[in-house]
């Protein structure tokens, strides 16, 4: 989505450099804390400071005043170390319903003598992976299964590109995304000023972090999708990089609405990524890590992230023990509001351009809609594309200018609403097993009689197992017979295709789209509300994929919600 040019183009946003987020001076005593980070044990009820000072003799002491809600919880002095834990009754846990919050007073004290004070706060949180009643990874928070939904936020702003206009500026696009029903988002290739991620705590929103992505040299360093072998990067390339995430995790780790590490994004500079991964868990086991988000997928890290346009789609859970499958990027739908457009004469795009609201308003209903299943059948987070506008990115939920939300805020809390929705039932594929084996279909790329949907036996189709390879133009009819014993509480398509699609249930029209383009992953096209189509016994899918927009694939499966 990001990267930096001077022309602006395309996905590609005018350059910034320089100062620009805050710097201040504090002056200090010789003897000062110089690191103070809270690290949370909700399991056993403790919060443990990780703490360094400068010029300590061995003889100081340090005071914590802890406070929820303004009532004094724990008042203690304890000797100076590097690791201090406290006991925590009866922890009041921090969600994005309820972000509780405990200050803390602290002093370094010197032979009876005050030589730095300071406020601070932390949270008793803890994120984690773990399996549902259905066998899925999932994400947990505080050892809960949580669906966190929220949207890609490059945080940029017309007037001061990376700076925002002020904190109420920077503010207002969080309590927007809250407003709408979103409980988390990802800080995607920028790393904000400290008040945003205090804004994120306070309010309860939980954060993917991102590392900028960045090479200056010669030679490509972005890694296709489908290679086989990472970037070798330059040396001194590659130790600036670590630095600098290393770095950005020790300034940002104190924060407990961070629940995610992303190093790498859809093949940027990609390197190294087993070792990545491993070496920012180990740096910090106390949250996930997505390494890469989308695209070259290298079987590490706590999540298979798959990137969708606009889908949604995602990959199989069941080709992924032991890591949670998340949507990292989808959606990306754009609306072109007239006077509210960086500039009229460049491309302003999405992934899909609309000009009308009650479009868009559609067509992200649809998406919705869409996602609806895929949570039963193992989806553990999704990141919509985008908060904003970014210059001629259109696809924002909010013009560049904040001045237009584009789908009203309580309209989107109740299209988000079904996603949290505590699980019931089980996701089970038809005619297969399990998702990843060989879907058997019927198919032809040949001309099909004007009543093929109703024919028992319609010629020219032959059997596969395997997907379809079309070339640029041509077009696939294919159907699949199934049998139905008791009528399901949902039912659900997994398609791979490009090209204009129709779906039809027991030769029913059920489904169609123009120019569907699945790339990578199918996309979930949810059926639930044509179950009455269906009957006790035989019954029929049939799919057509139309004028190829390139050479492609085609493959589908089918599969059912029982409750």
């Amino acid at each position: 989505m990001f990267a930096e040019d001077i022309n602006s183009q395309c996905c590609v946003i005018f350059c910034s450099s320089g100062i620009w987020q805050t710097v201040w001076l504090e002056p200090l005593n010789k003897t000062s804390v110089q690191q103070f980070v809270p690290v949370p044990d909700i399991d056993n009820g403790k919060i443990s400071f990780t703490t360094t000072a400068s010029s300590i003799t061995g003889k100081e002491q340090l005071h914590f005043v802890i406070k929820h809600q303004g009532k004094v919880i724990k008042d203690t002095v304890a000797a100076f170390a590097n690791n201090i834990s406290v006991t925590i009754p009866s922890a009041k846990l921090w969600t994005p319903e309820y972000p509780n919050i405990y200050t803390v007073d602290v002093e370094l004290r010197s032979r009876d003598k005050v030589t730095d004070q300071f406020n601070t706060y932390f949270a008793m949180r803890k994120i984690s992976l773990g399996s549902d009643k259905n066998g899925y990874t999932r994400l947990m928070l505080n050892n809960k299964p949580i669906f966190q939904y929220g949207t890609l936020d490059q945080g940029w702003w017309p007037d001061g590109l990376l700076t925002p206009p002020s904190d109420e500026a920077m503010l207002f696009d969080m309590v927007k995304l809250k407003e709408m029903g979103f409980n988390m988002l990802r800080k995607h290739i920028k790393v904000e000023p400290s008040r945003y991620y205090y804004h994120a705590d306070t309010m309860g929103l939980l954060l993917w972090q991102d590392m900028p992505s960045g090479f200056a040299g010669t030679g490509p360093s972005h890694v296709a999708a489908d290679a086989k072998e990472d970037w070798v990067r330059p040396a001194e390339s590659a130790k600036q990089f670590e630095a600098e995430w290393k770095a950005i995790m020790d300034h940002l780790k104190f924060f407990p609405s961070i629940v995610m590490w992303v190093p790498l994004n859809e093949g940027w500079g990609q390197y190294d990524t087993k070792r990545l991964a491993a070496w920012t868990k180990s740096y910090d086991p106390t949250r996930l890590v997505d390494a890469p988000s989308g695209w070259t997928d290298r079987g590490v890290g706590d999540v298979n992230d798959a990137h969708q346009y606009p889908g949604p789609g995602m990959e199989p859970p069941s080709a992924n023990k032991g890591r949670a499958i998340v949507l990292g990027e989808f959606g990306g739908l754009g609306l072109v509001v007239k006077d509210h457009i960086w500039n009229p004469n460049k491309r302003n795009w999405g992934y899909k351009t609309y000009l009308e609201n009650q479009t868009l308003t559609s067509e992200y209903t649809q998406l919705m809609y869409n996602m609806e299943l895929m949570v039963p059948r193992g989806l553990a987070a999704a990141i919509y594309t985008q908060t904003t506008d970014v210059e001629g990115e259109v696809n924002g939920l909010i013009t560049y200018d904040r001045e237009v939300v584009k789908i009203p805020e309580e309209m989107l809390r109740i299209l988000h609403a079904p996603l949290y929705r505590e699980l019931a039932g089980k996701i089970t594929f038809i005619n297969k097993q399990s998702e990843t084996d060989a879907n058997k279909f019927k198919s032809t790329q040949g001309k099909v009689s004007n009543d093929w949907l109703n024919t028992s036996a319609p010629e020219n189709f032959t059997e596969t197992s395997e997907p379809v390879a079309l070339k640029t133009g041509a077009s696939v009819y294919s159907y699949q017979d199934f049998n139905i014993a008791d009528m399901p509480s949902g039912l659900g398509l997994k398609l791979l295709g490009f090209g204009d699609a129709k779906v039809y249930l027991n030769g029913k029209l059920v489904w169609q789209e123009d120019k569907i383009r699945t790339k990578r992953h199918y996309d979930d096209i949810n059926l639930s509300n044509n179950i009455k189509y269906l009957m006790p016994g035989n019954n029929r899918i049939a799919i057509e994929c139309t004028n190829a927009t390139q050479d492609m694939k085609f493959d589908f499966a089918l599969y059912r919600l029982d409750n």
